[in-house]
């Protein structure tokens, strides 16, 4: 994803893109949940079909979000602010229009008056629905989360589980996911950084999923996504090729010495050191829920305020204002409708956006 450091974003701006960020980052760990495969070695452990089925549940639940959930919600952020930025500022329009008709109407009967009123409850009545909308977002994002973070606990404990049986290796399975947790946060961090961005992304967001192997083959040659025994699938959404390079490399020295390590081990015992790899996708999509959800509330609240202020502008032609008043309030001014036209054309680049999701594989470990 390219960042502009030259347009700095309003709030109701920041919150619709980091809103759409968002989603679009949880699509882009469900892909590397997609992306992260799981091969026996030689001699298949008796375990090995379990802890798979627990992968595939969770692919199953990833298949669900790319395919059938994200593309509404995904459209549906930007929408609630296109559609109403043209609506709000007609309606301040003919407003404005009512009172250079008759500048000195005021009182809570006049006609003038009434039909501003009128204008001004059906422009709240759209906020509503907006809210309404956002709030249906956060429904379908809070029951198809449960389903993910049941695939993701199940995934995660498994691996634990069969950890646990192999005592000789306690040392080596701890140093290995000390190594997994801290590139997990680097991730995340990663990502947090560019949902919460305060200045515009380009009209194209670049996705990229990376397979990352955590462990060699018994010959010691690089296990990959082709034909890794276990794989870390890792995605994100990253600002340009030299970030993840930083974190590739960074990743790679975690992961290089450990590797060396293992070359000695048997091909199964390699794979169960790095078993917790297999859930690192699915703890990075929990992560990207957990930012969405928050993202979506910002998103909701800001159409929340934005109502009140509505409704404030509602109650004082209740009261008889007179319409010289009306026309200064806040929501009343050209420089309210600049701030939705400018919304809106961030609304529409986001939702015209081309998102490319590219699949690499990435050997984290030292060749033979």
């Amino acid at each position: 994803m390219t960042v502009s450091n030259e347009t700095n974003l309003t709030d109701r701006q920041q919150k619709t893109q980091s809103s759409f960020l968002a989603i679009n980052l949880i699509t882009a760990q469900c892909h590397a949940i997609l992306n992260t495969q799981f091969t026996p070695p030689e001699h298949k452990p008796t375990w090995f079909d379990d802890l798979k089925s627990k992968l595939d549940d969770a692919k199953v639940v990833a298949k669900e979000w790319i395919d059938d959930i994200a593309p509404e919600v995904s459209a549906s952020i930007p929408a609630q602010v296109i559609d109403y930025g043209a609506t709000f500022n007609a309606c301040v329009d003919t407003i404005h229009d009512l009172y250079s008709k008759n500048p000195t109407a005021s009182g809570a009967d006049d006609p003038t008056v009434l039909e501003a009123k009128t204008i001004m409850q059906a422009l709240a009545a759209e906020v509503d629905t907006r809210h309404k909308n956002i709030e249906s977002m956060e429904d379908k994002l809070k029951q198809w989360g449960d389903k993910m973070q049941v695939a993701h606990d199940n995934l995660q404990s498994g691996a634990s589980n069969i950890q646990k049986t192999i005592i000789d290796l306690e040392t080596d399975i701890k140093k290995m996911n000390t190594s997994i947790q801290a590139n997990e946060a680097a991730i995340e961090e990663l990502n947090k950084q560019l949902v919460y961005a305060e200045v515009a992304v380009a009209v194209g967001i670049f996705m990229l999923v990376a397979g990352v192997a955590l462990t060699v083959a018994t010959a010691g040659t690089a296990a990959v996504v082709s034909g890794g025994i276990a794989v870390l699938g890792a995605a994100a959404i990253i600002g340009g090729a030299v970030t993840w390079g930083v974190l590739q490399n960074k990743i790679d020295n975690d992961y290089s010495a450990i590797a060396d390590e293992q070359k000695e081990k048997s091909d199964d015992h390699q794979q169960i050191v790095a078993l917790q790899g297999l859930s690192s996708a699915s703890t990075a999509t929990i992560s990207a829920i957990q930012m969405s959800t928050s993202t979506l509330s910002d998103f909701k609240t800001t159409w929340k305020l934005f109502g009140d202020e509505l409704q404030a502008v509602i109650d004082k032609l209740n009261n008889g204002a007179a319409m010289s008043s009306i026309i200064m309030e806040k929501v009343m001014t050209d420089a309210a409708k600049n701030e939705w036209d400018d919304a809106v054309e961030l609304a529409k680049e986001l939702a015209s956006a081309k998102v490319t999701v590219e699949v690499n594989s990435l050997p984290m470990n030292s060749a033979a």
